[in-house]
């Protein structure tokens, strides 16, 4: 296997008694997403540690690393002991629940690749994420080309899962890290559709709050649509955790209620098909103005035509802002309803139990 991509937005680096990556480690505390693929990393120095542990607990983090000394077949207990040491001490050290709830840990025993990244920025190439690799010459490459970033995302991580064993047994954790993401999602719609509703008022160039902008309002359907698409995933994945849990018996009745009390269906008759939001959400004042000014078509002679689209435009404008006001009582139903989804499957994504220690990591025994 050989996969191959073409740097762009990229430079060189080359180091010694610096670390090689820190401008990716930086950008970890402003990252959506973080993954960090080595060979080894250091069992007693802290400070690329605390890097993870200071990560927003909501971003998702993905740790890939070989574990030194550990072999496949042991020929006498020296070794053995040693491996055992080594493996446990890992262990420890790169608890998922160390970094934060939607951190992922996969030891892969054939990887040797170096990959520190964001969403943002990458750094690919020699430099262990250890401390003690700053103490060596190292030599790699930085870029933020996000098709780039992509590319690693997509190829190269799901070629290290397949070839990977997860910190925990079983499949909840895939749950856990997928249900978080959607709950990321949902807090962008929320988002988008606050930003395109809202505006700052501001007096002497400080701002001082914002308001729901009737005048000035950008609902879209791209904005309901994205909604719509978060609501269905995060509905096809619960009725999945709740099968999933429930052929486990590990599905408590609490956790069934909780779940059973995100009522979508009910945010969705707010903004489906001919409902104010719907309307708001749809209306296009140059379409309203072309529509005008056929309508009027027989009086658009030469000297009357620019009358005739500024009133067509001034109407549009005003039955915009007059949709904006019907709607305003339902994008702020909407808008809290959002947070408190947000709240209640944060809540969900903590009771999802992680699993047990896979045992497939230590085969010392």
């Amino acid at each position: 296997m050989l996969k191959t991509y073409e740097l762009k937005n990229a430079k060189m680096v080359w180091s010694k008694e610096d670390i090689a990556y820190q401008e990716v480690l930086d950008e970890f505390e402003n990252a959506d997403y973080i993954l960090v693929v080595t060979f080894n990393v250091s069992e007693k120095q802290e400070q690329l540690i605390k890097y993870l542990e200071k990560v927003n607990e909501e971003t998702p983090i993905q740790i890939f690393t070989n574990i030194p000394q550990r072999y496949e077949r042991y020929y006498n207990d020296l070794v053995r002991k040693q491996a055992k040491k080594k493996i446990n001490a890992y262990i420890k050290r790169l608890n998922p629940e160390n970094f934060g709830k939607i951190s992922e840990t996969y030891f892969c025993f054939d990887n040797h690749a170096k990959i520190i990244m964001t969403d943002k920025i990458a750094y690919i190439g020699s430099a262990n994420y250890s401390d003690e690799s700053k103490k060596n010459y190292e030599a790699g490459v930085i870029s933020t080309d996000v098709e780039l970033i992509e590319f690693v995302k997509t190829e190269i991580v799901s070629d290290l899962i397949s070839s990977s064993e997860s910190y925990y047994s079983g499949d909840t954790l895939y749950y856990i890290v997928t249900l978080a993401m959607l709950t990321s999602r949902l807090v962008d719609a929320e988002e988008r559709i606050y930003y395109s509703c809202f505006s700052t008022f501001e007096h002497a160039g400080r701002e001082y709050g914002d308001y729901y902008d009737t005048a000035n309002n950008s609902l879209s359907i791209i904005e309901l649509d994205y909604l719509e698409n978060v609501i269905l995933d995060l509905q096809d994945l619960l009725k999945e955790l709740i099968d999933k849990l429930s052929d486990s018996n590990i599905l408590t009745e609490e956790m069934q209620e909780e779940i059973s009390e995100l009522d979508f269906d009910n945010i969705r008759n707010f903004y489906s098909n001919d409902t104010n939001i719907w309307n708001l959400a749809s209306f296009d004042i140059t379409d309203f103005a072309m529509d005008y000014i056929q309508e009027h078509s027989l009086e658009a002679d030469t000297e009357n035509l620019a009358r005739i689209a500024d009133i067509g435009s001034q109407q549009g404008f005003e039955y915009g802002e007059e949709l904006a006001q019907i709607a305003q009582e339902d994008v702020l139903y909407i808008l809290d309803s959002l947070k408190i989804f947000k709240d209640k499957l944060n809540e969900i994504i903590e009771e999802i139990p992680r699993g047990k220690l896979n045992k497939e990591i230590d085969n010392t025994f």
